[in-house]
């Protein structure tokens, strides 16, 4: 049986890190006929230069709905399901892979928009984001930066889309 740390080790999934991207976006409600069209669609046109892709759709609601958006850091607490993309390449595969995987997830957002509610979940980091604190955040956003200046006012903890010590 051996240790925790031992047991850890023994039931880790580990492989060489794979180059990816991932995306992600909310939705009100559940895709309607057309959605669910356009979503295959998209999925058809994924590219076979590309080493693996996941679209996961969870469902959101329940409990996560009993508080309201701006008594935590979470917003999104109306939405209905959290999307998430992750596609791969592999780095010795077809020169082209990266930047066709790359446009693949993009372009498959591009034409979900329609569905999805303008908002990205901030634990599924998307270095493409555009607005993200927005995306990430909401209305909650400006508040946060308050938190930050008062907790980390040195910005040890940061990334290119943490949250800064000012606005």
């Amino acid at each position: 049986v051996g240790t925790f740390a031992e047991a850890t080790l023994y039931l880790a999934e580990v492989s060489k890190p794979v180059p990816y991207v991932s995306k992600s976006a909310y939705l009100d409600e559940p895709l309607d006929a057309r959605g669910i069209e356009a979503m295959l669609e998209g999925l058809s046109r994924y590219p076979q230069e590309a080493h693996g892709a996941d679209f996961t759709v969870f469902s959101w609601g329940g409990a996560i709905r009993d508080v309201a958006p701006d008594a935590t850091a979470f917003v999104h607490r109306d939405a209905a399901f959290v999307v998430q993309s992750i596609a791969e390449w592999r780095e010795d595969g077809p020169e082209e892979a990266a930047r066709l995987t790359r446009e693949w997830v993009d372009g498959f957002y591009e034409d979900m928009s329609p569905w999805f509610n303008g908002f990205a979940y901030q634990n599924f980091i998307d270095r493409g984001q555009a607005n993200w604190e927005q995306a990430y955040y909401g209305s909650n956003f400006a508040r946060l930066v308050d938190v930050k200046r008062t907790w980390d006012p040195d910005d040890f903890f940061q990334f290119a889309q943490s949250i800064p010590t000012s606005l």
